[in-house]
């Protein structure tokens, strides 16, 4: 399928879509975007810095750093898997390429995202993390990161209405991801050989990459960088030639 103006349009217009119906049927409506997020985040923060009193001086910023750029991920990836079924209604009535279905939630998932980031870098502004030059490269971590997440998607929504028992092991994938992303402790305090193992993970990567830049002022390997976008991609591509080797197939796998 070739990625016209229109096929652009039509998933910006429809990830605007679904996030005024998503904020409309809520009494708090957008202001969800924002608490979600910081329920999550608080969640967190009460189990480990207050009830388990681990972490230390610099905790919160550490641990916050991980859960803000892997909550981007793992919400987007997880709801991409139902893009296609989701959409059931119109794909059985009138023909839209199946690879425009997921990019409608990752949009959507990028728009609520944004609102988060800002708020993220106004708390590290005013909690003695201010900008510096390296925040210069903050669009290059954005941009891989966002390869990845789109690569992630782009194959969870080709397989699963496939394959819809592959959803378990989506989850339990996620979940090993989360615990060994880093999130909690410092990959670097890790021993080898374990430490280049859990660095294949890529959002390990990635948020070393964004605590590096937030937190420490300095700018990430670019060869990491490298290696996630070259993931991404891959997935993506893999993705992308599922959702249009069963375009046609997909609206009765999903009925």
């Amino acid at each position: 399928m070739r990625f016209r103006k229109r096929h652009a349009e039509l998933v910006y217009h429809c990830a605007l879509s679904d996030l005024k119906r998503d904020s409309d049927q809520a009494y708090l409506g957008m202001l969800w975007w924002v608490l979600d997020p910081l329920i999550y985040l608080c969640t967190f923060y009460l189990i480990f810095e207050v009830i388990m009193q681990r972490g230390g001086p610099g905790f919160i910023h550490f641990l916050l750093t991980g859960l803000v750029f892997w909550r981007w991920f793992d919400s987007t990836v997880r709801l991409s898997a139902f893009s296609i079924k989701k959409y059931q209604g119109i794909i059985s009535q009138v023909y839209l390429p199946k690879l425009l279905l997921p990019l409608i939630t990752v949009t959507g998932n990028l728009m609520k995202f944004s609102l988060v980031l800002v708020l993220f870098a106004l708390f590290l502004t005013l909690s003695g993390h201010p900008p510096g030059s390296s925040w210069l490269a903050i669009p290059l971590l954005l941009l891989v990161q966002f390869v990845l997440v789109l690569g992630a998607s782009l194959l969870v929504a080709a397989i699963i209405p496939l394959i819809p028992d592959l959803m378990q092991l989506v989850n339990y994938g996620m979940t090993l991801m989360f615990f060994m992303s880093g999130i909690f402790f410092d990959l670097n305090s890790v021993d080898e050989p374990l430490r280049s193992v859990l660095y294949f993970n890529p959002m390990a990567v990635m948020l070393s990459a964004w605590r590096d830049l937030l937190l420490e002022a300095s700018i990430p390997p670019l060869a990491q960088l490298g290696y996630v976008l070259a993931f991404g991609l891959v997935l993506g591509a893999v993705g992308a030639w599922l959702l249009n080797r069963f375009d046609l197939h997909y609206p009765r796998l999903v009925n």
